[in-house]
């Protein structure tokens, strides 16, 4: 297992934000690389120096700090049409939309309109052969 998601499961298991599973996996490399345990010591003894820390913060901190986040989580969310397609799948898709352009140019230059009789092959119907096909179909 990667050692930086050991760590990072070491961080997360001081704020008992651990699955069960994980941390039976993290128990069980701790018990494969004794340096994990030492790390383990290290991230409590931070976890107790930060916590014994006060901290003051200006006034108008809380309100600045939310303004802010709120404005680039706006940005963030305007940035891109879709944020969650990933950059391979956005080039595929444009070439896919860029070959059936040419596809449909195509039957433009070879059909003169672009009509669905010139997609699908079929002269146009008038009423009355449309009627007289529908009379004496077997």
């Amino acid at each position: 297992m990667k050692r930086g998601k050991l760590y990072r499961w070491l961080w997360m298991s001081e704020e008992n934000a651990l699955t069960e599973t994980r941390e039976k996996k993290l128990y069980r490399a701790m018990k494969e690389m004794p340096d994990l345990e030492k790390r383990r010591s290290e991230i409590r003894k931070l976890s107790e120096l930060l916590s014994e820390r006060e901290y003051h913060f200006g006034p108008g901190f809380v309100d600045r700090t939310m303004n802010r986040l709120a404005t680039q989580l706006k940005e963030s969310q305007n940035a891109e049409l879709f944020p969650g397609i990933t950059p391979a799948f956005k080039w595929i898709s444009i070439a896919g939309v860029a070959a059936l352009f040419i596809l449909v140019f195509s039957f433009y230059l070879s059909q003169g309109s672009l009509s669905i009789e010139s997609f699908f092959g079929t002269n146009s119907f008038s009423n009355d052969n449309l009627i007289s096909y529908l009379l004496y179909q077997n």
